[in-house]
């Protein structure tokens, strides 16, 4: 009889490597999830925070060949308004600006209806203020 038993170190060594490579796997996807949320959530409390710090009104709106301009005065003690969204309809229309604290800037809306609209900046929906344009 032969002494012969099918490659088993061979095998057992391959299945071990396959175990050690799967359990790293999973603990990289757990890490980067882990991080992710992380970031997230420093990402919100920064936002948050942000966002007491705006203070803007509105001054009024003019028609414009191409919609509707909105004039917005950022007070001196705000922060910079970097988008400002405007929403109506459950739409929402985001403009890329840039408002510095204690300046008045008009910004335009490719809108042509008419009706209440809510308009806040950098994502601080809370602090939306409302618009009626006729």
């Amino acid at each position: 009889m032969s002494d012969y038993r099918g490659g088993g170190i061979k095998t057992s060594i391959f299945l071990f490597s396959i175990l050690i490579i799967i359990t790293l796997l999973l603990f990289l996807f757990v890490q980067n999830i882990y991080v992710d949320s992380k970031n997230q959530a420093t990402n919100s409390l920064m936002n948050a925070n942000d966002c007491i710090d705006i203070s803007f009104d509105i001054m009024g709106y003019e028609y414009s060949p191409d919609g509707v301009d909105i004039i917005i005065s950022n007070k001196e003690n705000s922060i910079l308004i970097q988008t400002l969204h405007l929403n109506y309809e459950y739409n929402d229309i985001v403009k890329d600006t840039s408002i510095i604290p204690g300046e008045i800037k008009s910004v335009n809306f490719d809108i042509n209806s008419t009706g209440l609209f809510d308009i806040y900046p950098n994502n601080c929906i809370n602090y939306a203020k409302k618009i009626e344009i006729k």
